[in-house]
């Protein structure tokens, strides 16, 4: 199927980590057929992060069009003259609005039984107990139009990754001598998290190198898990962003520090993307594991506890010093 001047929807109605690992989709289709005009839907508070990439076209904010009756979002979405619509996440609601739309080509995975429905397309791809990355699964939901040509390792390039600038609220929290590193604690329930006296620890160290500009970040809510531990007793030596930052800020804070070190966040996906050093914190458990989740980037690395310690908990016994040993091995990105 040719889809150089096609008009093909994405959808990711997800969170940041997953939206961020389904752009090089749009990447690889546009190198394929650079002339297809590529919509991307997605939850409101992900837009931000989609706006970095040059090869979406156009964003549709999803949080939005679902407030209003179905009727309304067939109509909207019939008045796009989509040729394609790849339901990446797969989403009951919107394969049925496409579906009534009439939208010609409707691809969604024959595992989730609605898509026998709604979809005309329908490869099969288990997600669940794959060896694949989530970038290689993504990509081999299109291999009828597209094989996919690269190697994990070279998936971040095609991000197309557009740096923002940097905001005038976030300057403050960026030091132009000192290496700019983001910590970023909680992981909002999404993933294994290191834990706050691993962080304690970590912070100290970096406090006693002399070389660091720490940089916190987080919700309110989250800071509120963490005052304790990590604010207070660091308060005046670190930068506290927690509760401070729009997505829009966040993402432009990441993109100007130097490195960032979290669990299977969406900053650290962020971070990845924007090429920044970023090393992710995970556990060896299918199927979060590393294999299937860490960040993308020409920056971008991993630690797990030990490669044959597979218990939830594995990702608490990973040692400062460890990590510390890495950040110690990075480079302040010139801007």
């Amino acid at each position: 199927m040719n889809l150089n001047n096609a008009k093909i929807l994405i959808s990711r109605t997800d969170n940041i980590g997953d939206v961020i690992l389904t752009l090089p989709m749009a990447g690889l289709i546009k190198e394929k057929f650079p002339k297809a005009k590529i919509y991307f839907i997605a939850k409101s508070y992900t837009k931000d992060v989609v706006a970095t990439c040059a090869h979406v076209d156009e964003f549709i904010n999803y949080s939005k069009l679902e407030t209003h009756s179905e009727a309304d979002q067939v109509d909207y979405i019939k008045g796009l003259g989509l040729d394609l619509v790849i339901h990446v996440f797969p989403n009951q609601k919107l394969a049925k609005v496409c579906a009534k739309a009439k939208v010609r080509y409707r691809l969604g995975t024959i595992n989730r039984w609605w898509h026998l429905f709604y979809c005309n397309i329908l490869p099969r791809v288990a997600r669940k107990r794959s060896k694949l990355h989530e970038a290689e699964l993504n990509f081999a939901l299109i291999r009828r139009f597209i094989k996919n040509p690269y190697l994990l390792a070279d998936i971040h390039k095609l991000y197309g990754f557009k740096k923002p600038v940097l905001a005038e609220s976030v300057k403050s929290y960026l030091s132009a001598e000192k290496f700019n590193i983001v910590l970023h604690p909680l992981s909002f329930g999404s993933a294994r998290e290191w834990g706050q006296d691993n962080f304690k620890a970590f912070i100290q160290k970096l406090l006693d190198n002399g070389r660091y500009n720490v940089i916190i970040t987080g919700t309110q809510k989250e800071a509120d898990q963490f005052k304790h531990n990590l604010l207070l007793p660091f308060e005046g030596k670190i930068q506290n962003t927690t509760g401070k930052l729009s997505l829009e800020e966040l993402v432009s804070l990441i993109s100007h520090a130097d490195g960032i070190v979290a669990a299977s966040t969406g900053p650290l996906h962020i971070g990845a993307m924007a090429g920044i050093n970023a090393l992710g914190l995970f556990i060896t458990k299918p199927p979060m594991h590393p294999g299937r989740w860490k960040a993308l980037g020409p920056r971008a690395d991993f630690m797990v506890h030990a490669a044959n310690d597979f218990s939830l908990d594995s990702i608490l016994r990973i040692k400062p010093d460890r990590v510390m040993k890495v950040v110690e091995s990075w480079g302040k990105i010139q801007s």
